[in-house]
């Protein structure tokens, strides 16, 4: 029998390649100059929607609020979720695939995301393949990123309200890319810790608008202009 030629043995036993070697390719290609989000995704291969999330999410790493982008932002990564959540194809409509991209937020960008993904690759490998394999696997991480997109798009102007909902994003699309079934866990732990803090903000919001009003009168005297005076609660 012919053995396999060499050329075959060695494209059969290549390692993938890194994200951030990925990254650094894209960058090379499409850093300094104007783009359309389709030549993007057909450049980055099988692995094109799942780094597309993770250029969506990181963004956010940053404890100020991104009113407005947060919101369309959140909806592009929440379709892609649900895509996956229900076991279809990841896909972009026409209208997406065909949009530019400006040429220096793109290349700044990759350059960033670049950076942050050498520093993620240093604590992910494949483990607990439970979390990761199976279909039933994939749609669960597909309904923690709906999760996620919904927490990130609601329009709040307070801190970290979009960072923890990116962080489980990022968590979980880099779980799926690597096979690491820990930086899964790490996603729906940090969507657990973005639905306590919402949920914090939903039930004691106005008990802090009111602490901070109280503590901000007795320590300088009176609020601030433009600052309305909070209201108190009706006696039941």
């Amino acid at each position: 029998m012919a053995e396999p030629s060499p050329s075959t043995t060695t494209l059969a036993l290549a390692p993938r390649r890194k994200l951030s070697a990925e990254l650094h390719a894209l960058t090379t290609r499409f850093g300094h100059g104007e783009v359309q989000v389709g030549e993007v995704l057909e450049v980055m291969g099988a692995r094109a929607y799942s780094l597309l999330l993770v250029l969506l999410a990181l963004p956010f790493f940053t404890p100020v609020s991104l009113l407005g982008i947060s919101t369309v932002v959140g909806a592009v990564i929440g379709y892609l979720g649900l895509r996956l959540a229900l076991g279809l194809q990841p896909h972009l409509p026409a209208r997406l695939r065909e949009r530019r991209l400006p040429p220096r937020f793109f290349g700044l960008l990759l350059r960033g995301a670049e950076r942050i993904i050498r520093l993620l690759e240093r604590i992910t490998r494949k483990r607990l393949p439970l979390f990761v394999s199976g279909m039933l696997a994939h749609r669960l991480i597909g309904a923690g990123i709906v999760t996620a997109a919904l927490l990130l798009m609601l329009p709040l102007p307070i801190p970290l309200s979009n960072a923890l909902p990116a962080i489980a994003i990022v968590a979980l699309a880099i779980g799926r890319l690597e096979d690491d079934g820990g930086m899964v866990l790490v996603g729906f732990a940090a969507l657990l810790l973005s639905a306590v803090f919402f949920a914090f903000l939903g039930f004691f919001g106005f008990e802090v608008m009111q602490f901070l009003h109280q503590w901000y009168v007795a320590h300088f005297g009176a609020l601030p202009p433009g600052v309305p005076p909070a209201t108190t609660m009706p006696a039941p």
